[in-house]
């Protein structure tokens, strides 16, 4: 299964499944508090990707293949549009999740 994806929140688990997904074929939008915070949450999953390389774990090839179907989406609403399947990965906490 291929599609696209959003990943709300690119904390630990946000990160960990926009890895994932992206290795495995599928178009990632992740979504943070701003534009800036999702594109963090992206470089880190790239640098895990390079140490990932670094121990022959993967290879370039495949990261440059899934850094292709990786984006930081600057709002919620342009992570959300078009996706097929929606991950909340926000804290548990009320203040982050309430509008």
């Amino acid at each position: 299964m291929t599609g696209t994806l959003a990943i709300i929140g690119p904390g630990t688990l946000g990160c960990s499944l926009g890895d994932w997904a992206a290795r495995k074929g599928f178009q990632v939008r992740l979504a943070g508090r701003n534009l800036e915070h999702a594109r963090r949450g992206r470089e880190r999953i790239e640098k895990q990707w390079q140490e990932g390389v670094r121990k022959g774990r993967i290879t370039p090839g495949a990261v440059a293949e899934a850094q292709l179907r990786l984006q930081a989406a600057a709002t919620w609403e342009e992570a959300l549009d078009g996706a097929q399947i929606v991950i909340e990965a926000l804290p548990e906490a009320a203040a982050v999740k309430a509008p």
